[in-house]
């Protein structure tokens, strides 16, 4: 069995979420497409969600089941971020321009 085969198995069904926060990016919205449609993990898209349905329509991908965050409305938005700090050991860098780009999406 193939590495990628392997850690699939190894997850598959053990309800594992994933946030893409590039939510609005046509790779992104495959790629949450693909492991939701495969059951690998389950993939929680920030951006805004009539774009994101829009991109998918347009580009023939299936995200029914996908949870979709709106960051300019969604009121855990600070521990959102906060947690993203925390993911990255602490790091301020950077902390602005993500705030931003989470914002814009």
């Amino acid at each position: 069995m193939e590495l990628i085969e392997s850690l699939k198995a190894q997850i598959k069904d053990k309800n594992i979420k994933i946030v893409l926060p590039e939510g609005t990016e046509i790779r992104i919205i495959g790629a949450a497409s693909r492991l939701n449609k495969e059951g690998i993990l389950k993939p929680i898209l920030i951006g805004d969600p009539v774009e994101i349905k829009k991109i998918s329509v347009e580009n023939d991908m299936e995200i029914e089941g996908i949870e979709i965050i709106n960051p300019r409305s969604y009121d855990g938005f600070e521990e959102m971020v906060s947690s993203f700090v925390a993911r990255r050991n602490g790091k301020r860098a950077g902390l602005l321009k993500k705030q931003r780009s989470l914002n814009n999406t």
